[in-house]
C-alpha cells in the first residue's frame, strides 16, 4: 500500500469519497495508520485529503477526531459484535 503523499489524484478521490462518512473515515484511518509514525500524522494527512476535495476540515482538530472515534467507531464496533452473539 502506498503512502498517502504518493497517491495519484484518482486514488485520493476514492479515499476522499470514503472520508465523507465518519465511520468510513475511521476505517481508512486504521488502514493507513501503520504507514505513519504517529496517529496524529495519519489523521493530518487524511484530513488534508478531505480538505482538498471538500474545502473544510472533517474534524476541528486531532483531539476532536479522537473523541468522535472513541465515541462512534468503538460504540458501533461493540454493537456489531454484540449482534453476532
Amino acid at each position: 500500500m502506498k503512502k498517502l503523499q504518493d497517491l495519484t489524484y484518482n486514488e485520493k478521490l476514492k479515499i476522499a469519497l470514503k472520508l465523507k462518512d465518519s465511520y468510513s473515515f475511521f476505517l481508512v484511518y486504521f488502514e493507513f495508520l501503520p504507514k505513519h509514525k504517529t496517529q496524529k500524522d495519519c489523521y493530518t494527512e487524511l484530513n488534508s485529503i478531505y480538505i482538498e476535495f471538500f474545502g473544510s476540515d472533517k474534524y476541528k482538530n486531532f483531539d476532536s477526531f479522537r473523541a468522535c472515534m472513541y465515541r462512534d467507531y468503538f460504540r458501533k464496533t461493540k454493537n456489531q459484535n454484540n449482534d453476532k452473539k
